[in-house]
């Protein structure tokens, strides 16, 4: 992909706190790519070990621009298999409120939870828009 001229800037590799390596998430940032991690209430997964430990590790290595917090939780099957939660809430229920307790301030809190997955996923203006 990187051959044939993709900005690694708008690549988003998702799953990837299901490998916790740290040092491979360091050099696939530090390459401007982007990381997902979503297994924050997959307890096969180990979260309290792998995610958060790795997710603190990006973020005082300076990389919170290239981690992506995200969920699977608008799968009613994996709710069921949880128990019925956390749910469509669990972001703004449990994610960001634990990111904040951990102490990190709401700049980079925000850059975790979508601020810098939208100017990743934003189209570059290169023309005016011939509507106007």
């Amino acid at each position: 992909m990187l051959d044939a001229g993709l900005p690694t800037r708008k690549l988003i590799l998702c799953h990837m706190d299901k490998r916790p390596d740290f040092a491979l998430h360091r050099s696939l940032a530090q390459n401007g790519i982007a990381l997902e991690y979503r297994t924050f209430f997959r307890p096969k997964y180990h979260p309290d070990q792998n995610v958060w430990p790795l997710l603190h590790r990006m973020v005082e290595a300076g990389l919170e621009n290239h981690v992506v917090i995200a969920t699977d939780m608008a799968d009613v099957p994996v709710w069921q298999r949880l128990g019925a939660g956390p749910g469509l809430t669990a972001l703004l229920a449990a994610i960001i409120p634990r990111l904040k307790n951990i102490g990190h301030p709401f700049s980079t809190v925000r850059k975790l939870t979508g601020e810098d997955t939208a100017h990743r996923l934003a189209r570059a203006e290169t023309q005016k828009d011939s509507r106007a």
